[in-house]
């Protein structure tokens, strides 16, 4: 699996590869600068410090099998930072402080702002909050870069450690800057589902599951789906459709925009969207399939606008 999508998968998207691991008992964990490479890879779950930051566990977790998120899915991120990381890893072992790291490794500021909102360097400090790791960080690039400034000159761009001041009692980032942050910087959740943040607005809608298709054969159902990937196609008549794959929390399914349906929906379609999908349950040798008669977006539409603003107003862009 962790092969698959290094490769960027086949047919469906990163997101949908990660999301059906977890539905096959796999952990996928955030990125680590002492574990992760280049590539997604496989490795033994010994329940990272990511998962449960602020969050009581048990001790001695039963160990799973579980995908580490490679550097190649952050976004944004210099491939020369990576490299960089992964050298002075091999070179001198494993990171063992957050001060460790910055004496060993240059990392410029926009690199360090990604590693950081991805949660690359949490275990490197597991007693603080992600906010106060962001604060000394930017002091320590900061601050020495003023110094190299004021004397004229220029040295070692790490030799003055923004480490050396006492980190201020930061509020830690809540749990919806978590993960706006986890999106902005991998390009979709890991964390969480991103239907779990739609529950509210659910309430009181009647529909059924994906895994529940085949008990509803010939019948006609509402369900509810984030768009993982879509094909439009031309038929024997030479009109469109659109074969369209959605997701819910418990599988793929997959469905079918006839011509009739395709012109009256086709322009809400996107990916990574959840849509409100209404239509009738069919078996073509097999393949259950919903075929769409509606699409309905208006459910969620006040809260993807107001999310998006929020995250504007935080990191000054929009996810």
């Amino acid at each position: 699996m962790a092969a698959v999508i290094s490769n960027q998968g086949d047919f469906y998207t990163t997101f949908a590869y990660i999301s059906e691991a977890k539905r096959m008992g796999i952990r996928v964990l955030l990125p680590d600068v002492n574990r992760s490479e280049v590539h997604y890879r496989a490795e033994g779950d010994e329940r990272s410090a990511h998962e449960g930051r602020n969050l009581s566990e048990t001790p001695d977790p039963p160990r799973r099998r579980a995908i580490r998120v490679g550097f190649v899915q952050i976004k944004g991120l210099n491939r020369k930072t990576t490299e960089a990381i992964l050298e002075e890893r091999d070179r001198g072992g494993p990171f063992r402080s957050l001060q460790d790291l910055l004496g060993r490794v240059p990392i410029p500021e926009a690199d360090g702002t990604l590693l950081i909102k991805a949660g690359a360097f949490d275990p490197l400090e597991p007693e603080m909050s992600r906010s106060q790791i962001m604060w000394i960080f930017l002091a320590h690039v900061r601050s020495h870069s003023t110094v190299v400034q004021k004397r004229g000159h220029t040295g070692h761009l790490f030799a003055f450690h923004g480490t050396d001041y006492p980190t201020p009692p930061l509020k830690a980032y809540d749990y919806h800057t978590q993960l706006r942050h986890e999106a902005e910087t991998l390009g979709f959740l890991i964390s969480t589902h991103p239907l779990t943040l739609y529950k509210a607005r659910l309430k009181g809608l009647r529909y059924i599951q994906a895994k529940e298709m085949e008990k509803y054969i010939g019948r006609d159902v509402t369900m509810v789906g984030w768009c993982i990937t879509s094909r439009t196609v031309i038929t024997t008549h030479d009109e469109l459709m659109e074969f369209v794959s959605f997701e819910d929390t418990t599988a793929i399914f997959e469905t079918n925009l006839f011509p009739q349906a395709f012109r009256r929906h086709a322009h809400l379609i996107d990916l990574n969207e959840p849509f409100v999908l209404r239509g009738r349950i069919t078996d073509d040798h097999g393949c259950v399939t919903l075929n769409v008669s509606d699409v309905d977006t208006r459910l969620f539409y006040k809260l993807l606008k107001s999310e998006k603003r929020r995250a504007t107003r935080f990191d000054g862009t929009s996810y």
